[in-house]
């Protein structure tokens, strides 16, 4: 087993992550560890862009509004103020970093306007802001001396010493063995855990790793029942999860059923520019009520030049699919997007054990409450890796050095079934798909929470006796995040009955075997 000293460990590789590195770098040697290519995250499927102010008709109250009431009024207002406040100054960065926004022929910025948002402040690159600002991150942290990456290797638990974090343990599977990583500080920027879900627009590395590793350490999360749906995930058995931004209905287009008839005007004043949770809700009750799996888009409004010119991306995607746009109108349903909530920090990223820091989705800085703010989730990502470099540069001023504990060494003794690891990661899926949706009733999540339960306990088995190997640590990782976001569902939820038939009904339909 081999044992590796850094300043600073980074856990993820996203927008966060890099950032973090990046500002870190400037006083420390920095170690990145991601279990993909660095290019494998959330970030760069980001389609929308960062909200900030930057308008003579806007300011930061309204902003500051926007995202408080987007968020069903749960946030936290200092939390919010340091997002909006220090926006304008992480976008200059970015501007220096290399990354053009698109601008008006005036020489004015481009700016968007999304769903909760009262003022347009939405800067953006076309409809792929996401992947242009990872692209810059990455060239810029792989040119930094001080930065190492670890791709393609695996964070399987925090390296604990007298209740400190110190590190990682990191699987490398082209050594067959563990590195333990141990560094005077770790942040974790693992992204979220769309993928306990059956739809979801997050990518295939997004299985909660670092809430079920902070889980696991004892370390404090909160609100992880807060989970957003975004509306329009693109509907096709080749979309893969596909976004498609809601700058799209910004810049005209409609929600309908199949008969064209407009329906959003019911539910909001707002219409199809309502906030994401109020338009997932819509188009769930909708499907429900009238036995259909998805809605449209209705795009006949915006010509296809201009479609064109600021979607590019969703164009060509559409058109590959065989939808024909702006003629075609757009089948989309919701699919989970983002966790809002998470592993619980201050405003400077600190989590509540020592040395150990948290950003980006994988954080809850109490920014976006119930419900997340369009545009709000890249912009957090840089104002709070921001300030966790700015916090890791004050702390390890007075850093005392590290303990030197033995480290255990593991002992595998068979090897796992890849079959049935893929089965209970797809039963995951269809219990969190049927039973911990928005909504769920208390007894859907009980019913859940007991499945959950001998999930997770096969997984924790796997994990201590078998050749250590990604598809089962990312098992025990999503059944531990799912039985998470259950618990905070249940301790939300008002009892409304028993669903016994539905949950039979509901398990026939997932044509699962029961666990052996």
């Amino acid at each position: 087993m081999k044992i590796q000293h850094t300043d600073i460990l980074i856990i993820g590789s996203g927008v966060a992550g890099l950032n973090t590195a990046i500002r870190c770098a400037e006083f420390a040697d920095v170690v990145v560890v991601t279990k993909g290519k660095c290019a494998e995250s959330s970030t760069r499927l980001a389609q929308g862009g960062l909200a900030c102010v930057t308008s003579e008709t806007d300011n930061f109250e309204k902003h500051i509004q926007d995202t408080w009431i987007a968020g069903g009024k749960k946030g936290n207002l200092d939390a919010i103020r340091v997002l909006v406040e220090e926006a304008p100054f992480r976008i200059r960065e970015l501007t220096k970093l290399g990354l053009n926004f698109d601008m008006q022929k005036s020489g004015e910025p481009d700016l968007a306007k999304e769903a909760g948002h009262s003022e347009s402040r939405v800067l953006h690159v076309g409809d792929s802001t996401g992947k242009s600002l990872e692209t810059i991150l990455i060239e810029n942290a792989k040119s930094n001396p001080n930065i190492q990456f670890m791709e393609n290797v695996m964070a399987r638990d925090l390296f604990l010493e007298e209740g400190l974090c110190r590190g990682a343990w990191i699987w490398n599977p082209e050594i067959s063995d563990y590195i333990v990583v141990k560094a005077k500080y770790t942040v974790l920027a693992t992204g979220g855990a769309g993928r306990i879900y059956q739809r979801t627009t997050n990518p295939a590395v997004a299985t909660g790793d670092g809430f079920a590793m902070a889980a696991r350490a004892g370390v404090k999360l909160e609100n992880m029942s807060y989970v957003q749906f975004h509306p329009t995930a693109l509907f096709h058995p080749k979309a893969k999860g596909f976004l498609i931004s809601e700058a799209l209905r910004g810049a005209g287009a409609e929600l309908v059923l199949p008969n064209g008839e407009k329906f959003m005007h019911r539910y909001h004043p707002d219409g199809s520019m309502a906030p994401r949770d109020v338009v997932s809700a819509s188009i769930w009750k909708e499907m429900k009520s009238n036995a259909i799996d998805h809605v449209f888009l209705d795009v006949s409004n915006i010509s296809e030049s201009d479609f064109l010119k600021k979607f590019p991306m969703i164009y060509h995607r559409c058109r590959k699919l065989g939808i024909n746009i702006p003629a075609d109108r757009i089948p989309v349903a919701p699919a989970a997007h983002y966790m809002c909530g998470g592993i619980k920090t201050d405003l400077f990223a600190k989590t509540s054990m020592p040395h150990l820091y948290a950003v980006g989705e994988t954080a809850s800085t109490g920014v976006h409450g119930a419900n997340r703010l369009a545009s709000n989730s890249l912009l957090e990502g840089l104002v709070f890796s921001h300030r966790c470099a700015n916090n890791i540069f004050a702390e390890m001023q007075k850093f005392e050095g590290i303990i030197a504990c033995p480290i255990p060494f593991f002992v595998f003794r068979k090897e796992h079934s890849t079959r049935k690891c893929a089965l209970y990661k797809k039963k995951i899926t269809g219990l969190m798909g049927e039973f911990a949706i928005p909504g769920a009733t208390k007894s859907a999540l009980e019913y859940a929470l007991k499945e959950m339960a001998q999930i997770a306990e096969i997984a924790e088995e796997w994990t201590d006796i078998c050749a250590p190997d990604k598809q089962v640590m990312e098992l025990r990782n999503m059944a531990a995040t799912a039985t998470l976001v259950i618990q905070d569902a249940l301790a939300k939820v008002q009892p409304t009955g028993n669903n016994e038939n539905q949950e039979k009904q509901v398990l026939k339909k997932l044509e699962i075997p029961e666990l052996v």
